[in-house]
């Protein structure tokens, strides 16, 4: 029925604990792929694109993971989830070929993702399924591995569908949901992303938006830019010549130094040893 879509299937985990840094990143974490999480943790909210949903135990959350997306639980260090990433053609395929396609669109494609809290028996065939799919990905037959993710993504969405346990956009939180567009639209020019700014935008207060930015994002502004100038170094560091100090001068830090000390503490290793780790060798001088 499906081409051999092994390659297409880039995540398989059942309940992971601890949020890792870039599940807290507002960024898109894998190009043209499709995200389905289910969370055992209770408190906190996951943002998808514009949309603020609830963490609650048994929770399935679908993400359109070209969209910004990210976790903020309230308690980071015991976040409990378990996740499938597949390529969204792999998805298509899959929901096209059983009829699912349009729920995919409206859920997925179209809103960015969704949110549903079924009933606690469906929440636990939900994990059983993730649980099969996670065993069988460390299988060495590929036909044995797509059938049980192709099955587990079907039995998921089935579940869903009947459970009719869509989860509402909380409108109730209106200025935490225009506190969310706002940081999104900001993203691509987190240089002028500032509290004022906010201020402005949403009428509010200085310390009211400061209040409100670190209870949606989990941390301060400046915390915030600090992570979104990590992740593009990162990124420059893989597909660009320049060395460190020139990165350094891009993204406005004072001194090479002040940044190298910065990537050290949120990647774990200096930037020559993540750029060599990753098997590329340029003069970083």
């Amino acid at each position: 029925m499906f081409m051999n879509y092994r390659d297409s299937i880039y995540e398989v985990e059942h309940h992971t604990i601890g949020a890792k840094t870039d599940d807290r990143l507002a960024l898109p974490h894998h190009d043209d792929s499709v995200e389905i999480i289910q969370t055992w943790s209770d408190g906190g909210y996951f943002i998808v694109k514009n949309h603020i949903f609830p963490i609650k135990p048994g929770g399935v959350i679908l993400i359109n993971a070209m969209e910004t997306h990210y976790s903020n639980p309230s308690n980071p260090d015991i976040y409990n989830r378990s996740k499938l990433i597949i390529s969204a053609d792999f998805f298509k395929t899959i929901c096209k070929t059983c009829g699912l396609l349009e729920f995919a669109e409206e859920h997925i494609f179209q809103n960015g993702g969704a949110c549903f809290t079924p009933a606690i028996d469906v929440a636990k065939d939900i994990d059983v399924y993730l649980k099969e799919a996670t065993t069988s990905f460390s299988a060495s037959d590929d036909k044995l591995v797509q059938s049980r993710i192709v099955l587990a993504i079907i039995s998921i969405l089935s579940s869903l569908i009947s459970s009719e346990a869509k989860e509402p956009i909380q409108d109730t939180k209106h200025t935490i949901n225009l506190m969310a567009k706002y940081v999104n639209e900001h993203n691509n020019d987190w240089e002028n992303l500032s509290i004022d700014g906010i201020c402005n935008a949403l009428h509010i207060s200085n310390s009211r938006a400061a209040h409100l930015f670190k209870e949606l994002m989990g941390k301060t502004i400046i915390q915030y830019k600090n992570e979104i100038r990590i992740a593009e170094a990162k990124k420059l560091l893989l597909s660009t010549n320049l060395k460190v100090q020139e990165i350094s001068d891009m993204l406005n830090f004072q001194h090479s130094s002040i940044f190298c000390k910065y990537f050290k503490n949120m990647v774990g290793c200096t930037p020559k040893e993540y750029r060599n780790s990753k098997g590329l060798s340029i003069t970083m001088e």
